[in-house]
């Protein structure tokens, strides 16, 4: 997601679809403070449940990584390194996950 472009939209948020299904909202605000790292706080919405235990009543484990991707040549295409991953919460279809730490990019 261009960060960039979510800043300059009017609601300084932006709806995006994701490869492997699902909508990830992104709302950014330009920072005063000038430093290397990102503090993130997510939640997710409605996550299919993909363990159906007994009778169906079984509930999915979500966890959230956040990766940064970078260009290789060398292998002719661009290559993914997890730079977050969040706790695991269990038997939950509708996460809300603590602020994190600092993430070093």
């Amino acid at each position: 997601v261009n960060l960039t472009k979510v800043i300059n939209h009017p609601q300084q948020s932006l709806d995006v679809d994701l490869e492997e299904g699902g909508m990830l909202n992104v709302r950014a605000v330009p920072s005063q403070e000038t430093n290397a790292h990102i503090i993130f706080q997510m939640r997710a919405l409605d996550v299919l449940n993909i363990e159906k235990g007994a009778l169906g009543l079984g509930r999915t484990d979500p966890y959230l990584e956040i990766s940064k991707k970078y260009d290789c040549p060398q292998i002719g295409r661009p290559h993914w390194q997890v730079v977050y991953r969040s706790e695991v919460i269990h038997n939950h279809l509708n996460p809300f996950w603590e602020r994190s730490d600092p993430i070093n990019l």
